[in-house]
């Protein structure tokens, strides 16, 4: 069982992985998340855990699961490639996330190269096309 601290510090170990992924300042953080440096400093070295609110808020800015960030599962392959896929017409996605699935395989790319690709949820109003 984690200890609070612990737990704490690697929360803002993740903040910190994510972040510098992409390549942002605490800065540039704090501004895409509403708040001031100084907290995400205190995120990152684990003095405190963000509250709800600052979770959802570093979650959507660094474009990851709030489970990520608490250190659950990230999202998988399928769910990432999803993403480009919604823009096409429902009756030609399996073809094509069949395509994408051989061609990742194929040249050997994984779930780690893959992690700069955003997600997005698709709907029923999608699906319907």
């Amino acid at each position: 069982m984690w200890k609070s601290e612990e737990f704490a510090r690697a929360v803002g170990d993740r903040i910190r992985q994510f972040r510098e992924a992409q390549g942002w300042s605490q800065e540039d953080l704090a501004v895409k998340v509403g708040a001031d440096r100084s907290s995400i400093c205190r995120y990152e070295n684990g003095r405190v855990i963000p509250n709800n609110f600052h979770l959802v808020r570093l979650a959507e800015a660094l474009d990851v699961s709030t489970d990520e960030l608490l250190g659950g599962p990230s999202r998988g392959l399928y769910e990432r490639l999803e993403y480009f896929l919604l823009p096409i017409p429902f009756r030609y996605r399996g073809l094509l996330r069949r395509l994408n699935l051989s061609f990742l395989k194929i040249h050997g790319i994984d779930d780690r190269s893959l992690r700069s690709i955003p997600h997005r949820s698709s709907t029923k109003k999608e699906d319907a096309e």
